[in-house]
């Protein structure tokens, strides 16, 4: 994989809003706020409190991740 630009990576670590869109086992879609974390080469989402999306994960591995900044 190549190495990201340090814009992008400033973005990820800066980016305070995360939604994640899965799909669950009844096909309907499902989107879940998150807080990320990035370390400078992964990222990192806690779904410990998320239990909607981990368990459409469980049922359907297609997800959609939409990182944002905020802007006042």
């Amino acid at each position: 994989m190549k190495p990201l630009r340090r814009a992008v990576e400033d973005f990820l670590r800066d980016g305070p809003v995360c939604r994640i869109a899965t799909v669950l086992s009844n096909g309907s879609p499902h989107v879940s706020r998150v807080c990320p974390v990035f370390d400078g080469k992964t990222m990192f989402i806690d779904l410990t409190h998320a239990v909607g999306t981990a368990n459409a994960l469980k049922a359907d591995r297609r997800v959609t991740v939409l990182i944002a900044a905020w802007v006042p």
